[in-house]
């Protein structure tokens, strides 16, 4: 019974979530809510609470774990993409690496019975063409080594740097994922704005902000976390994202897609 009402209270979540989300991206774009095989009820953004850490050696054993990985895929990544900077003889040495990794992974891919979904995956991108779905994933994962070490730079100039913890990063965070994903489906930056008479939000960012908050007991006004999130988007986060075809180098670029792009080189690279 417990189980059943956790995950009926997940869904409603999942539903009000996407109500608000999909009202506030009217008539730019409509998420799709549909569920996937790993979890019941996604959510169109995440909702988590930022992972806190009980020492700055913790912190810092973290921090350096994800620039490592960040630093290694920066290196490995690009070794497998066709793009402008590699010439015809490197393109055609691709292709044949690339059917022979295809080949070897498809023989060592898991034999049914298929007992479990990690084996049917893997058994799945070796079906695709693993060399391409695996050079895809990694950069899937190097954006989410960007995201994480974002918000491990802002938590050490907010909980490391200074003699106490902020009380609004929660809400400060779920600002900054709403507005990331604003600026990604419409290529246009939220605006936030408060009634000059009682206060109340005046802009559609900062009313479904409000919702928000209310929905994940947020005690915050959604005011000062939607200034905070709009002002820290990047030109980066207005682009949508590149194709398979554009990122593998097997059609036309567009203007906005580079490894720097794709690996932030130019702007992460000076801090690393």
């Amino acid at each position: 019974m417990h189980k059943n009402s956790d995950e009926d209270a997940e869904l409603a979540l999942s539903n009000e979530l996407y109500r608000i989300v999909n009202q506030l991206l009217h008539p730019h774009v409509k998420l799709d809510q549909t569920s996937s095989l790993l979890l019941r009820h996604k959510m169109p953004f995440d909702i988590g609470k930022p992972n806190q850490h009980d020492t700055k050696a913790e912190f810092e054993r973290e921090f350096q774990i994800v620039q490592g990985a960040m630093e290694a895929l920066r290196k490995l990544v690009p070794l497998f993409l066709r793009n402008e900077e590699k010439d015809e003889e490197t393109v055609r040495t691709l292709d044949l690496l690339e059917a022979d990794l295809d080949h070897n992974f498809m023989q060592n891919s898991p034999r049914v019975p298929i007992n479990s979904v990690t084996n049917l995956i893997r058994s799945n991108v070796a079906d695709v063409g693993a060399m391409s779905v695996i050079v895809l994933i990694l950069i899937d994962f190097y954006r989410a080594l960007r995201t994480r070490s974002d918000e491990l730079e802002e938590q050490k100039d907010m909980f490391w740097n200074v003699p106490h913890r902020a009380p609004d990063y929660y809400a400060r965070a779920i600002a900054n994922r709403l507005a990331k994903l604003y600026a990604k489906e419409t290529g246009q930056r939220p605006t936030s704005g408060s009634s000059g008479e009682n206060g109340e939000p005046s802009t559609s960012f900062t009313r479904a902000l409000e919702e928000i908050f209310q929905l994940l007991d947020i005690k915050s006004k959604p005011r000062s976390p939607a200034d905070w999130a709009i002002r820290n988007l990047t030109d980066e986060d207005l682009l949508p994202e590149p194709t398979v075809g554009q990122i593998l180098g097997l059609g036309p670029p567009p203007a906005n897609l580079s490894l720097g792009s794709i690996f932030d080189i130019e702007q992460k690279g000076s801090r690393e």
